[in-house]
């Protein structure tokens, strides 16, 4: 909220002397706005700007007086109105960045729904370990494990983004999503909710806090439910770079079948982000994750590092990580440890197809080493995305 205080600063300091108002009425009623909105007391404003455009609707600086004390009350649909309006009259360019400003924080606000759908062929959807045998302990035993099976498949997901409570700074997110492959019975379908609200914390930091929900299904069945928060910083840096700090903790509560998997999953996130520059943009993070889970051999700690060099035409991601785990396995008598590597390559044709609709083509290779070879695989994989 400092900042569009500190934005309508801006404003009103740069109109105070580019328009003359020469309705002594007018002039009252203006003046008695000033006054309210300057105390932060924004509701009582907006009836004296309103009456003072009755009598002279073309005055720009009442226009836009109104318009931010509109926003500031969470009337966001007349404020943009009154903004758009004041755009077609002459402003000092520091006004005019600021009406711009109020009005893409007012696009933020807007109901948002998009949808995205791939068409994929993967390698090893189920990422099994093509292993027909093993050594435990000296003694060779028979994987009966299902082998990798190269399959086509489909993914739909659905986003969703309102802000469904009058005078209340909060949004809330849905997000359904599907999965399904033709050779394998490993359909999941699952729904997340969750409750938001942004910060500035500082005139050049915004956070974002959100509760968490997620329920999913596979094969049919019902696997977990989860809560939990998750909180992120944005920090504009010198130099057109901004700053990203994230922790989530989400509670992984599977179902009954599946309850030793059960467990408290943690993460932190450090990034920084840059500016497109010839084109192209930059991303870089670095991030720790832990995970309690009610048997030891399943709790580990996650080591990771993801970069991103994104381009009008092609973009790239190649992310790393490294997984241990806390506890002996009771099968193999060892503690487990994973090298996890992915690299993939989005292709971002110009060409729109049916419905203007825009079409990706992602070619990806993922693989994991583990020294315990049932968990070792790779799989290679192609996707036709429709992006959000």
């Amino acid at each position: 909220m400092k900042f569009y205080r500190y934005l309508a600063i801006v404003v009103s300091s740069c109109l105070l002397h580019t328009e003359v108002i020469a309705n002594s009425n007018l002039i009252t009623l203006f003046e008695q706005g000033i006054t309210e909105s300057s105390k932060g007391n924004c509701k009582a404003a907006i009836p004296y700007f309103e009456s003072a455009l009755e009598i002279d609707g073309n005055i720009n600086r009442i226009q836009i007086e109104l318009a931010k004390c509109l926003y500031l009350t969470g009337e966001s649909g007349r404020a943009k109105d009154y903004f758009t309006k004041s755009l077609d009259y002459p402003n000092d360019i520091a006004v005019q960045q600021s009406i711009l400003l109020y009005l893409q924080e007012i696009s933020k606000k807007e109901p948002v729904a998009r949808w995205s759908a791939s068409l994929v062929y993967d390698s090893n959807p189920t990422g099994s370990s093509d292993i027909d045998s093993i050594n435990i302990n000296g003694i060779q035993y028979t994987v009966n494990s299902p082998k990798s099976k190269a399959s086509w498949g489909a993914n739909l997901t659905h986003y969703t983004k309102n802000r469904p409570f009058e005078n209340l700074d909060y949004f809330v997110e849905t997000i359904a999503s599907a999965a399904y492959f033709d050779k394998h019975d490993n359909t999941q379908v699952s729904a997340d909710i969750n409750l938001g609200k942004e910060l500035m914390i500082t005139p050049s930091s915004l956070m974002t806090i959100k509760g968490l929900y997620n329920k999913t299904y596979y094969q049919g069945d019902h696997l977990l439910d989860s809560t939990g928060i998750s909180a992120n910083v944005y920090h504009q840096l010198e130099g057109g770079y901004t700053g990203i700090y994230g922790l989530t903790i989400k509670d992984l509560d599977y179902t009954e079948t599946r309850s030793e998997y059960s467990g408290i999953d943690k993460k932190a996130q450090l990034g920084i982000n840059t500016q497109p520059k010839d084109g192209v943009s930059y991303f870089g993070e670095v991030s720790y994750g832990t995970y309690s889970a009610d048997r030891a051999s399943d709790s580990n700690k996650t080591r990771g590092l993801q970069l991103t060099a994104s381009g009008d035409l092609i973009s790239t991601l190649v992310v790393l990580s490294k997984v241990e785990y806390d506890g002996v396995d009771e099968t193999y008598s060892v503690v487990r440890s994973d090298i996890k590597r992915k690299a993939e390559i989005t292709i971002k044709p110009k060409t729109k197809f049916i419905d203007n609709i825009d079409l990706n083509i992602v070619l990806g290779y993922s693989e994991t080493d583990s020294n315990i070879e049932t968990y070792t695989s790779n799989k290679s994989y192609i996707y036709l995305k429709k992006p959000f």
